[in-house]
């Protein structure tokens, strides 16, 4: 049997994850770490493609990619293939690296991508890796509340969503602060358990969690609140898919992928 194609669009935006081969550790030290963010690098400017937010665990990594003309999967194929002879040699290990090719979800609205690079900026939290993800040195959430200048990822999708006034302050909110649950964000967070016990296991061989951990402030992943049935808003004040937000995911429809 052939392997499936996977769903791409030319200027997709996609969340993408994928892990060591039986859970096994895909970063010893931090010159591993470092391989991996110059290899994303390479990849950005050999492909044409930019990344909008990562988190590199031990075992696995998470990457928020906007796409250009190249198929994703080409994009995948030289920065997976690249590390692991990086790190067979480096090791002098041999076999697979990784555990799947990777998995992938292509986003077309705003509310997804808000919640996936929110997911993503919290993995280290959720792992009890730090208490904070702005003290995890592996993300890009640093760049995104300006604590560094992060030349990897970029913010300027992600945090136009929040307005023109002090829109990295207002995503630190949104990342940090509790939450109030829509049904868009619970339809997200089922969508991610089905793909994070496959693709992005937590440290350690734990479960994932199903739900975001305790807020700084001590309140639960919602405060104990029913999911909302309004849209989402974002902390300018206008809706995320409308209003003053224009649609800046959805891309054309007029090439399918494959892969």
């Amino acid at each position: 049997m052939g392997r499936t194609r996977r769903e791409w669009e030319r200027g997709a935006v996609l969340h993408i994850m994928n892990r060591g081969v039986h859970r096994s550790t895909l970063f010893l030290t931090r010159f591993d770490y470092q391989k991996f963010l110059r290899l994303m690098m390479e990849m950005t400017i050999r492909y044409d493609c930019e990344v909008l937010a990562y988190c590199l665990m031990s075992n696995h990594y998470h990457l928020l990619l906007r796409t250009a003309e190249t198929p994703v999967w080409q994009c995948m194929k030289f920065l997976q293939m690249n590390y692991a002879i990086y790190f067979n040699r480096a090791k002098t290990a041999t076999g697979h690296l990784f555990e799947s090719r990777y998995l992938s979800y292509m986003i077309t609205d705003e509310s997804y991508l808000l919640t996936a690079s929110r997911y993503i900026h919290l993995n280290p939290v959720s792992a009890g890796m730090v208490q904070n993800p702005a003290a995890y040195q592996y993300s890009s959430y640093r760049g995104y509340i300006e604590y560094e200048n992060n030349i990897l990822a970029s913010s300027d999708l992600i945090l136009s969503l929040f307005g023109s006034s002090h829109p990295e302050r207002k995503y630190r909110e949104f990342v940090e602060g509790p939450i109030i649950p829509t049904v868009i964000d619970e339809e997200i967070l089922r969508e991610m358990a089905k793909m994070e016990p496959l693709a992005g296991g937590l440290p350690g061989g734990q479960e994932p969690q199903k739900q975001r951990p305790a807020s700084p402030s001590g309140e639960g992943l919602y405060g104990g609140q029913e999911p909302s049935k309004q849209p989402s808003a974002d902390l300018s004040g206008g809706s995320l898919s409308g209003g003053q937000v224009p649609s800046l995911l959805l891309p054309s429809r007029s090439a399918a992928a494959g892969g």
